[in-house]
């Protein structure tokens, strides 16, 4: 069983992770995603770009970085690909448009020396990992 956590970039331009929740927007009836950041309380909830969103994938890369939907990742030969939410899971999408189900057991992921080298949201930068 993997954990359940996500990865959004706040307004700030920081990484922050944790449950992700929606959290009504001060002074307005507008509901925003957020990330509840500690205990869960509202208190502790982060505002986000809903489109930076990444769930967890259960995978970690070949230096113990977790692998969130929206990374881009670097194999031990050089291809890189990007992780997408697919139904039921995640697939490893190539420039050449294969789309490859993430449902690999962990050594094998492993084995394949998969390295997060950026994410979609800022190319080859920092993936708040």
């Amino acid at each position: 069983m993997r954990e359940i956590k996500f990865r959004g970039k706040a307004i700030n331009g920081d990484w922050v992770f944790g449950l992700l929740t929606k959290k009504k927007i001060r002074n307005s009836g507008e509901l925003s995603f957020a990330i509840a950041t500690a205990d869960c309380s509202l208190a502790n909830t982060v505002p986000v770009i809903e489109n930076t969103i990444g769930e967890f994938t259960g995978f970690t890369d070949k230096n113990g970085v977790d692998v969130f939907d929206g990374d881009i990742l670097k194999d031990f030969q050089g291809y890189t690909c990007s992780v997408a939410r697919a139904l039921g899971g995640f697939n490893l999408l190539y420039p050449d448009n294969d789309a490859v189900p993430l449902a690999f057991t962990a050594p094998f992921f492993q084995m394949c020396g998969f390295e997060v080298v950026g994410n979609i949201f800022e190319g080859n930068g920092d993936a708040g990992n």
